[in-house]
């Protein structure tokens, strides 16, 4: 049953190929009276990456085939989201889309591992191959667990003495036929892509040369310095809004929270899990500290979100364990592992002139290094450098 899926599988790519070469053909003989495109964001969205690069890059094109729960953006291109339409429009309709597009754009620029093409087979090398030959620039992404070796993350862990999520993953979730694959998928990577960004030690993998550090596009429309949440406390706000509650760590932060309950503590805490973004947003601006994740060493989109919306946080994001934060970033969260979090609590819900200053740095740091106005000019100038790879 299995040989007979694969052998399915394999025809179905073959059948995007022939759409892929078939569309691209007949647009360059019927050349398409719509303008030129400087980039293609896609393919699927992941944290909001799609939707927020696609409006940092000037004349760029956006698809999300996939469907995402949290957020309700628009983009220039989305497939049916029903089960069967989805996948019929993944194999059938993706194929003549990517011909079409690359007759208009000088580039494409992917967020995370999916592709245009079924990539189970050669983790797209085909796609990107083809892109190449056709002189297009290609740009990757990448966002966490879509690169990360499960493996590699581990034996970095025994370096610098923390705990990563991958320790309580069950054994089987560790393969070597799974490391294999990020191992494809990076040198395939390496191969095609003018640009590889990633955190090179949070999203561990087997490059062998260097990353570009990761970036953030938050709009600069949903920073809110709110002094005044500050001046009037009558009991302190708490969030956290884990995406995977035992990947960010809540069952320690409930620990923690059900510890200082105990102890008498006064204070209002809030977890949200599985609802819409906006809905987390509302909740930030009325907070004062933010949970974040913990097995992780940058602050990810919800650290983002939290400092924008002048929270103090605590996170595991850490610059002397991962290189690619900018220098000084430390001082703007409170660094907090795994067994920290409730003795962390603990310092800010006494100190609440401690707290605003967490707050404070925090904005200052994402002002500067997370804005999409900031990131953008940073992107475009980065895009703007000759980066040329070889065969």
């Amino acid at each position: 049953m299995k040989q007979f899926k694969s052998l399915v599988w394999r025809l179905l790519f073959i059948t995007q190929q022939v759409l892929l070469n078939g569309t691209d053909y007949l647009c360059r003989i019927v050349p398409s009276r719509k303008g030129k495109l400087s980039w293609v964001v896609g393919v699927d969205e992941i944290a909001a990456n799609v939707h927020y690069i696609s409006q940092a890059l000037p004349n760029s094109f956006s698809i999300s085939i996939g469907t995402n729960r949290y957020y309700g953006f628009e983009y220039n291109q989305t497939a049916p989201s029903g089960r069967l339409a989805n996948l019929l429009y993944r194999i059938v309709c993706a194929p003549v889309l990517l011909g079409y597009l690359l007759n208009r754009s000088n580039g494409f620029f992917y967020i995370g591992s999916p592709r245009f093409l079924i990539s189970k087979f050669d983790e797209g090398e085909y796609e990107l191959k083809y892109l190449k030959g056709r002189s297009k620039r290609i740009v990757l992404f990448y966002c966490g667990s879509d690169i990360r070796s499960p493996k590699l993350a581990l034996e970095q862990s025994k370096i610098h003495g923390n705990e990563v999520f991958v320790s309580y993953l069950a054994p089987d979730c560790l393969t070597e036929e799974s490391e294999r694959t990020l191992k494809l998928r990076a040198s395939v990577s390496e191969k095609y892509a003018e640009y590889i960004f990633s955190a090179s030690v949070d999203q561990i993998s087997y490059f062998s040369r260097k990353t570009t550090p990761f970036l953030y596009f938050y709009p600069d429309n949903l920073f809110s310095y709110n002094e005044e949440k500050f001046r009037k406390i009558g009991v302190l706000k708490m969030v956290h809004a884990p995406s995977n509650p035992i990947i960010k760590g809540t069952q320690l932060v409930r620990a923690a929270i059900s510890r200082l309950h105990q102890e008498g503590f006064s204070f209002n805490y809030v977890e949200l899990i599985g609802v819409p973004n906006h809905v987390v947003l509302d909740e930030l601006r009325s907070a004062h500290i933010v949970l974040n994740e913990f097995y992780a060493f940058v602050p990810g989109l919800f650290g983002v979100e939290a400092m924008a919306a002048h929270c103090a946080l605590l996170t595991a994001a850490d610059e002397d364990i991962e290189p690619d934060l900018p220098r000084g970033s430390n001082s703007a969260w409170l660094v907090t592992r795994t067994y920290q979090i409730y003795d962390h609590l603990k310092l800010l819900l006494g100190n609440v002139e401690l707290t605003k200053r967490y707050a404070d740095s925090g904005f200052e740091w994402a002002t500067r290094y997370a804005a999409q106005s900031q990131s953008s000019q940073r992107l475009r100038e980065i895009l703007s450098r000759s980066n040329s790879i070889t065969d």
